[in-house]
């Protein structure tokens, strides 16, 4: 094997051409050189806005069912903020309107526990339209969620 003496690369030349670049690759001074392949940027600006990936939800839970709750996620073996997400689809996909009160009287007397998580936008938004149809706070409507995913899924509170 012999070595060779010429430089293996020299900063002169671009490391990587395109076919039709030829001005560019023999050394002319051009400084733009549009081709067939290079992309133009077309007119239209239009350009749809892209859905937020999540909204951020505050929900107060009674020390109890924040218990219970926090119970069955991790039986689950998902994330808070999944469950929750989960609990509140379902809620919206049944569509019914309990008659007030929509909170059981003893949870009022519990102290109470702040969550946040972020949950998606669209099941944000729908739970807030169906919080405006039914002249309630999106706390009182997310809480009654969780109530009834509990009561579903593990027979309730103790």
């Amino acid at each position: 094997m012999t070595s060779t003496t010429e430089p293996l690369l020299t900063f002169d030349d671009p490391l990587l051409t395109s076919e039709g670049d030829t001005a560019i690759a023999d050394g002319n001074d051009a400084t733009e050189h549009v081709t067939e392949n290079t992309p133009v940027a077309s007119e239209n600006t239009d350009v749809p806005p892209c859905k937020p990936q999540g909204r951020r939800y505050m929900l107060r839970l009674p020390k109890s069912v924040y218990d219970a709750f926090m119970a069955t996620a991790n039986a689950e073996r998902r994330l808070y903020h999944v469950v929750l997400e989960k609990a509140i689809e379902e809620f919206l996909e049944t569509g019914e309107c309990e008659p007030r009160p929509y909170i059981p009287p003893m949870l009022k007397l519990e102290p109470m526990i702040d969550t946040q998580s972020k949950i998606d936008s669209d099941i944000y938004l729908a739970l807030e339209a169906r919080a405006m149809i039914e002249e309630r706070s999106r706390n009182a409507l997310g809480l009654r969620a969780v109530l009834n995913y509990l009561a579903n899924h593990e027979g309730g509170l103790e």
